[in-house]
């Protein structure tokens, strides 16, 4: 609404701007109140800060807005009684307000000061009287009962001079005022911390007044200071002197410069209490540029603004730009409040016909750029944001001074968007205050009357000091907590303060968890569920937002209902700091969830270059078709998720599974497999046989293959569907062709004929076959074919149904597993010797579920070579106790030369109901176990494990 709001208000303004209307002139306007609520200015020192607003300028509509602190009335004596307790007496509350104007001083009346009136409350005695600057005969207390400010000048050693800073607020140039109640907030604050006079400069704003109006003035600021501090000096030097339009007059010994309608041209806070040889100057966002032009132009100007120099100044996120783009730019261009086309349309009104994003005022590394050498700049404070797409552009201005040997940090505030600081609603945040607290900090160095000697810099946990280049600097940490020593001249501060960060070096190291970098707990956070990787944020303040930089997305909506977990998504997509999503897996079990949320994210994470993704539904929902045509996707499952749209591009997908999913035909199927060309993993579950005719699978890539195909319905079933069923079931084929396969899943419940392609390179085959039979040649045909194309492997389980068929053939024409070193099988005894008669080398035999494939044990007439040579463990699942079984266990530990482990698994006891079946069954395991172990073994180092 931000955005929108500004973006609507600035076109008017364009289109006001165009047709010659809507303008001040070079009069020009410092605010707009129908968008901002201005705060009036207030003389009193309620919260420590007093305020008046100031215009400086006939011509323009220039101003200002001083914010004086409540410091400058008390003495360093003073300063240091309340720091260590001690309260000032009150004063006199008899005591009356005095009226004070442009004209002199009277003993009764109203008091005018920053636009509030008040009334004397009793006579006052005659003798204490001020002049027109304000001045005192006595000592008196300078604050009234209600804290207004009313003296202008106070005499005495109450008299306290306070550095002057500049400050320059943000809007665009186009919005944004001086005298904004978030402005004021932030300049109060700043007064506090800094304790400094601040100065809020309304310049003028476009497009009523282009570019250059807001840097000049910003100048004229400056030079104004300049002016009052002179004319303050010769209001102390000169003696009586008249001439031109302006005099000297003197009151109670006092003199100041007036007017020649007797207005005093001294502002008598600045005269005061302001010590313009100390000025900061600091910008905020276009501020930021209106303040490095100030302090280019000073630097230019060298002595001819003495007494005023300005000794450092503070760039808040500065609205840099340029026409290259940068790293930030390119990532963050669509970024929080301010984005980079809206930043674009402003500069177009600002700079009208001189457009461009490399102007000097736009960019300050511009060619065109003029100017004294950056050497001589003084020191800059950058502060940037995280979430600033105008980041990189300031850090690299603060690289480029550091390389001139100019100190300028940049101060990198985590979790922040542009103007996090100073934006009404951020204001009051713990980044906000942390952020002001971290200048006052730097700034103090260089205001500081005793200069150098000491400074001791602690910067808040929300910064971290970054450049470019900070990831090949190991020196600069990415969390700056510890405290930095420059100077060793005070030894008691100095050992105070590195006790201080022992203390917290102490403290840190019995975490071990928290002293690993964020990456690595980002990582971490990773593995877990979004909801707990989220709930982790009320571990501490650095976990606060950690979560916001994981890459992995898992949501369960569990049993949230479908309002609570959608807003619940909604909010971690929208709080997230890291643009790029790695993988998202979305499960949602409510059969009524809305389509539209689920498009929203669909469509939302494909944006944001998802290369995981995940989704499980419980009913059939159509997809976007953005889907199928990602170019970042790498990892794509979809359970339930509809049907397969006719156009498939996915040129980096790498593995797919489809579980319940609609084909249509089974030309769809090879269009999904022909839109993926570097596909290596495909994973294919429960098909719809009456839409699909033939499963063909043919592909060079693809390494990894598992089908688990069988007949489903949608919708309640009937006998129209059984009978297509039926139709379809002789008709129905399966085609493999993928030559670089290495690994295999064939689970088919229906396929009769199959056609599969040579399998060189396969290590790994699981294979169940099972189903109607109609036709005993072709089925007899198709498992040999299999079984012929898996002859390469290393690893096979193999259950087949319907041995009987296979009998005398596969005794006929077995063929051979000269690689095969596991095996594990399903099936009757016959088929077992058979297997083990055409698997010379294997090692590991796993006989499956028994049945009545496990009679009529017939001893073959020749060991198998792989008994006497390589056979190593055989383990026998669902022993059931019977003679066949105890006959073929006998047969293989006899003739097992190398067998080292026989692992008999009988059913669990706990699967038994009744006290007296359990005591039947572990009586007649362990008469087994007993029978067993009395058996020949061929080798005294064979095992027999029973359980």
């Amino acid at each position: 609404m931000l955005k929108h709001r500004l973006q609507s208000r600035l076109q008017e303004l364009e289109k006001d701007a165009a047709a010659g209307g809507g303008g001040g002139g070079s009069f020009g306007v410092t605010s707009r109140p129908s968008e901002e609520t201005p705060a009036a200015a207030d003389p009193s020192f309620t919260d420590g800060v007093a305020t008046k607003d100031i215009h400086i300028d006939t011509l323009t509509s220039l101003s200002v807005r001083i914010f004086l602190p409540d410091t400058c009335l008390h003495s360093p004596e003073s300063r240091i009684h309340r720091r260590v307790g001690f309260s000032r007496t009150a004063s006199d509350p008899n005591q009356a307000i005095l009226r004070r104007n442009s004209y002199g001083s009277s003993n009764n009346g109203v008091v005018s000061g920053g636009g509030i009136a008040l009334k004397r409350v009793q006579t006052v005695d005659n003798n204490y009287r001020r002049s027109s600057l304000g001045s005192s005969i006595d000592n008196a207390d300078l604050k009234s009962d209600n804290g207004v400010y009313r003296g202008y000048k106070p005499g005495g050693k109450n008299c306290r001079k306070l550095p002057i800073l500049l400050q320059f607020h943000g809007g665009g140039f186009v919005s944004g005022s001086n005298d904004s109640v978030s402005n004021d907030f932030f300049c109060r604050r700043i007064a506090r911390l800094c304790d400094v006079i601040v100065l809020a400069v309304g310049y003028r704003l476009a497009p009523e007044n282009k570019y250059p109006a807001a840097f000049e003035d910003g100048l004229k600021v400056l030079q104004w200071l300049s002016k009052q501090a002179n004319l303050a000096e010769c209001g102390k030097s000169l003696g009586s002197l008249k001439g031109g339009g302006a005099d000297l007059r003197r009151s109670e010994g006092n003199w100041h410069v007036a007017d020649a309608f007797g207005a005093s041209l001294v502002e008598p806070w600045l005269a005061a209490h302001g010590d313009p040889s100390r000025c900061v100057l600091l910008g905020v966002s276009c501020g930021g540029n209106i303040a490095n032009y100030v302090a280019r132009k000073a630097v230019e100007a060298g002595n001819l603004l003495d007494p005023v120099k300005v000794v450092a100044q503070v760039l808040m996120y500065p609205f840099f730009n340029g026409s290259a783009p940068t790293q930030s730019e390119i990532k963050l261009a669509n970024s929080y409040f301010y984005d980079k086309a809206m930043c674009i349309l402003v500069w177009k009104l600002f700079l009208s016909d001189e457009f461009s994003l490399d102007h000097p005022a736009a960019n300050p590394l511009a060619p065109s750029q003029v100017g004294p050498p950056l050497k001589q700049m003084p020191p800059t404070l950058t502060v940037v944001a995280e979430h600033d797409w105008m980041r990189d552009r300031a850090i690299a201005y603060s690289e480029e001074l550091r390389k001139v040997n100019v100190d300028a940090p940049v101060l990198e505030y985590k979790d922040a968007v542009h103007e996090f600081a100073t934006l009404d609603m951020l204001l009051k945040t713990p980044q906000a205050q942390a952020c002001a607290e971290d200048i006052a900090i730097w700034v103090k160095k260089y205001i500081s009357l005793r200069g150098h000697g000491f400074q001791v810099v602690q910067v808040s946990k929300f910064a971290r000091f970054a450049s470019a280049s900070r990831s090949k600097s190991p020196e600069i940490p990415e969390i700056v907590s510890s405290i930095k020593v420059k100077n060793l001249n005070n030894r008691s501060s100095f050992r105070f303060a590195m006790e201080r960060r022992n203390r917290k070096i102490r403290a840190k190291s019995d975490d071990r968890l928290s002293s690993l970098p964020d990456s690595m707990l980002c990582h971490i956070l990773s593995f877990l569920p979004t909801k707990l990787s989220v709930s982790t944020s009320i571990l501490a303040r650095r976990w606060r937002f950690l979560w916001t930089e994981v890459l992995n997305l898992d949501f369960d909506c569990g049993e949230h209902n479908e309002i609570s977990f959608a807003d619940t998504l909604n909010k971690v997509m929208l709080l997230r700091k890291e643009w790029d999503i790695n993988s998202f897996r979305l499960i949602l079990k409510d059969e009524m969830f809305d389509e539209a949320h689920l498009h929203t994210w669909i469509i939302t994470t494909i944006a944001r270059n998802v290369q995981a993704l995940d989704i499980r539904l419980r009913h059939q929902v159509w997809l976007p078709s953005c889907l199928f045509t990602s170019k970042t996707v790498v990892d794509l499952r979809l359970h339930n998720c509809g049907s397969i749209p006719d156009s498939i591009i996915l040129p980096n997908l790498k593995k797919i599974h489809l579980h319940c999913f609609q084909y249509g035909s089974h030309e769809k199927l090879h269009n999904l497999i022909s839109g993926c060309p570097v596909l290596e993993e495909l994973n294919i579950q429960t098909i719809n046989i009456i839409d699909l005719k033939h499963c063909i699978i043919s592909s060079p890539t693809i390494r990894r293959l598992t089908l688990i195909l069988d007949w489903f319905h949608l919708g309640e079933p009937n006998d129209d569907d059984e009978s297509d069923f039926e139709d379809h079931f002789e008709n129905y084929k399966l085609e493999i062709n993928t030559s670089a396969l290495t690994y295999l899943v064939l689970r088919d419940h229906i396929a009769q004929r199959m056609s599969i392609g040579i399998f060189n390179s396969l290590i790994e085959a699981d294979i169940y076959l099972d189903g109607e039979v109609a036709s005993d040649d072709i089925y007899c045909s198709s498992v040999f074919e299999l079984l012929e194309r898996v002859c390469q492997v290393k690893c096979l389980t193999l259950r087949i149904g319907y041995y009987q068929f296979l009998g005398s053939s596969f005794a006929a024409a077995t063929p051979k597993f000269v690689n095969l070193t596991k095996l594990e099988l399903d099936a009757d005894w016959f088929f077992l010797l058979k297997s083990l008669e055409s698997a010379d080398n294997l090692q590991v035999l796993v006989i499956g579920e028994g049945g009545d494939y496990r009679k009529h044990w017939m001893e073959p007439q020749q060991v198998p070579s792989c008994l006497s040579s390589h056979l190593r463990q055989v383990t026998i699942h669902y022993f059931e106790f019977t003679e066949d079984e105890f006959e073929m266990v006998s047969y293989i530990m006899r003739n097992g030369k190398v067998l080292n482990m026989m692992d008999i698994i009988c059913e669990k006891v706990k699967n038994m109901r009744g006290i007296d079946a359990k005591y039947t069954f572990l009586k007649k395991k362990f008469n087994a176990f007993q029978r067993i172990s009395a058996f020949e073994r061929q080798t005294e180092t064979c095992k027999l494990q029973f359980s």
